[in-house]
């Protein structure tokens, strides 16, 4: 309740559609209550986003070694098979658009940190995003290894 304007605001749970009603009350001064009124509501059922129940296990790759994640979704208005999977921007990856696996081999050009979008999109258009970073170290390279040993012996 806004106490300045008196204005009331209701947000129902998350998928609760129905019929609820809520008493208001007026009180004076002294606590005696003055008057009560049942306000009756018919809450209608809106769409959901679409939610993550999964998060990496892992966020560190090796180059050239593939980086797997399954990522599961669900939607309290949606049969779960209906749910997209996507994946932006990480170049070389690819995912499973049903069932949300992704799969990646990084390059030594992706050494370092690298930004991953995955998202999923309920029947309706309402789509969600689990954006996490993924460390990619680098693999040893046999030569460079070969070369250091020979420069210490």
């Amino acid at each position: 309740i806004n106490e300045t304007t008196g204005e009331v605001t209701l947000i129902p749970n998350q998928d609760y559609f129905g019929n609820d009603s809520v008493v208001f009350e007026v009180q004076d001064v002294y606590g005696t209550v003055n008057y009560s009124n049942e306000v009756n509501l018919e809450v209608l059922n809106g769409n959901d986003a679409p939610f993550f129940t999964t998060e990496p296990s892992s966020v560190t790759a090796v180059e050239a070694v593939e980086y797997i994640y399954d990522a599961n979704a669900d939607d309290i208005d949606s049969n779960v098979s209906e749910l997209m999977f996507s994946l932006q921007p990480l170049d070389g990856a690819s995912i499973n658009e049903s069932s949300g696996l992704l799969s990646w081999v990084p390059t030594p050009a992706q050494v370092g940190i690298n930004e991953v979008d995955l998202g999923v999109t309920d029947p309706e258009g309402l789509k969600t995003i689990q954006r996490f970073n993924v460390s990619v170290l680098p693999v040893l390279d046999m030569k460079e290894l070969y070369w250091k040993n020979q420069r210490r012996g």
